[in-house]
């Protein structure tokens, strides 16, 4: 087995093509929310409503992937600000605005929110019950960005992961017997 002095790259060195499997198999994370009619893949910039993918601007889904994150949590307008706008001065009236659009796609009314609740002065709290999956799939697996995955495609990256953590798991077993 080489060392890991011996299988890194020299500085200046190319990517032998023989190479090129190993790094497209990579894992990469996977996030999901689910909430009412909704799923929202963040690492996708995606937000489909019933399985359909729905518009929505890259500030909206960043301030929604924000809230979700924390369900239940107040975040306030200045966390939002800088996630969203980072090393950019913007007003409040921008968050605003972009909340406002968020609560149209989502068709949330501000006066009896069902996703997205104001807390006056301070920030935003996403309200609904949030569904939360982070798993792992290659890279090269993935969909492109803006389709989902098959059902079929899903099943086969549960199994293949169930297998990798059933050669883990048996692997530690044998050296304690």
């Amino acid at each position: 087995m080489p060392t890991t002095a011996a299988s890194e790259p020299l500085l200046g060195a190319t990517r032998s093509p023989d190479y090129a499997p190993v790094f497209d198999q990579a894992v990469l994370p996977q996030r999901s929310f689910a909430f009412g009619l909704f799923l929202l893949r963040p690492e996708q910039q995606l937000l489909l409503k019933q399985e359909v993918p729905v518009r929505i601007g890259g500030r909206a889904l960043d301030i929604l992937t924000a809230l979700v994150e924390k369900p239940g949590e107040l975040v306030d307008k200045r966390t939002l600000i800088s996630r969203v706008w980072p090393n950019t001065h913007v007003e409040e009236t921008n968050l605003k605005v972009n909340v406002a659009g968020l609560r149209r796609v989502l068709e949330d009314d501000p006066c009896l929110p069902q996703f997205i609740a104001t807390v006056v002065g301070r920030g935003y709290r996403f309200i609904a019950p949030v569904r939360a999956t982070g798993s792992l799939a290659p890279a090269s697996n993935r969909p492109p960005a803006g389709e989902a995955p098959s059902i079929v495609e899903l099943i086969e990256t549960i199994d293949a992961v169930r297998q990798h953590l059933a050669q883990i798991s048996s692997g530690r077993r044998e050296p304690n017997a």
